[in-house]
């Protein structure tokens, strides 16, 4: 049957393809198109099949051009940061794994003021002392770690 109307299909599309306007259908701008995003996501999830978490992160992925390092930095008074003198125990990688944060700064100096409540008796740095980071620790690397038959270790050892 594709063999017999071909000679005449093929000339039938090619007249209707120049002769009928093609509409591209809405244009939305980038902040018209978050706003319709937003509103698919909170008000008519159910329907749309677009739930808030999928709308939360395609807004996320619009406004990602616009985002500058200022906007999500988080202050060096403000951070969580481990003095590279402390002893890695127990209680240290369960507080990092509470903290949620999968890189943690090393400082030169005594016991971060946001530290743990055993180190808390230590003088907490300053924040130009906070500004002395020799490092970053990568949590993850705690996986690994053997605590049996020590209670503590070597920062340096880690």
């Amino acid at each position: 049957a594709l063999v017999l109307l071909y000679p005449v299909a093929r000339p039938m599309g090619w007249l209707l393809d120049h002769l009928v306007k093609h509409d591209v259908g809405q244009i939305y701008s980038r902040n018209e198109l978050i706003k319709l995003m937003s509103l698919h996501a909170e008000r008519l999830g159910a329907t749309s099949g677009l739930d808030r978490d999928e709308g939360t992160i395609l807004v996320g992925a619009l406004e990602f051009k616009e985002k500058r390092v200022l906007d999500i930095m988080v202050p060096i008074p403000d951070t969580f940061c481990i003095a590279e003198n402390v002893l890695v125990d127990r209680a240290l990688v369960h507080l990092l794994w509470a903290k949620g944060k999968s890189r943690v700064p090393v400082v030169r100096g005594r016991a971060c003021r946001q530290t743990v409540e055993r180190i808390s008796s230590e003088t907490a740095l300053s924040d130009n002392e906070k500004q002395d980071i020799v490092g970053i620790l990568h949590v993850k690397s705690l996986l690994t770690f053997d605590f049996r038959g020590t209670d503590s270790q070597d920062p340096s050892t880690v």
